[in-house]
């Protein structure tokens, strides 16, 4: 069984995937890192998910995401975190769907706007407004989310430790039901 965590960009998919793959001894995929790398491969230059974003555009960056998903089939007791956008394409959707449980980690706007404020500011942000754009970009991906998640975690007042057990629980009642 693999475990996808999906949610919105600073929702702590990366964080909490380290930490769930370790307790559960699991391997673990960050899927932006393996889309930087198959870009790398391809193109002979290191670059970041929102350094490709912001040199090639979306769709190139969402072609080396799909290709980095299509790598994945196959992998068993692996923790995966998704890219906040990951879902944004319906072949990608679908290789999720048969790839494992789909973790959906809820981050509330607000805390997803002062991480952001935190740390930094994501690719696809544009014009002068970036709490705009955030709050616009977060509306459209929420039905996305939801839609595509076997189990939704709401993350709100917890941290990434305390989430993990929250996380196994479901998911080992949900695969106990199927």
């Amino acid at each position: 069984m693999n475990i996808i965590l999906l949610g919105f960009t600073f929702s702590g998919k990366s964080t909490v995937g380290q930490l769930l793959a370790a307790e559960l001894a699991y391997h673990f995929f960050d899927a932006d890192r393996l889309t930087e790398s198959l870009f790398t491969q391809t193109h002979s230059i290191t670059k970041t998910v929102s350094e490709i974003y912001r040199s090639y555009g979306e769709e190139i960056l969402r072609d080396f995401e799909t290709q980095a998903l299509t790598t994945l089939q196959g992998v068993n007791h692996t923790v995966i975190a998704l890219g906040g956008g990951g879902l944004l394409r319906k072949q990608n959707r679908e290789l999720l769907k048969a790839l494992g449980c789909r973790v959906y980690l809820h981050i509330d706007f607000n805390v997803a706007q002062e991480r952001m404020a935190q740390l930094h500011q994501p690719a696809y942000l544009t014009g002068s407004d970036p709490v705009l754009a955030l709050k616009k970009v977060y509306r459209q991906r929420l039905a996305i989310y939801e839609d595509n998640a076997d189990i939704k975690i709401i993350t709100a007042h917890k941290s990434p430790q305390e989430l993990v057990p929250a996380i196994f629980k479901q998911v080992e009642d949900s695969h106990v039901r199927t």
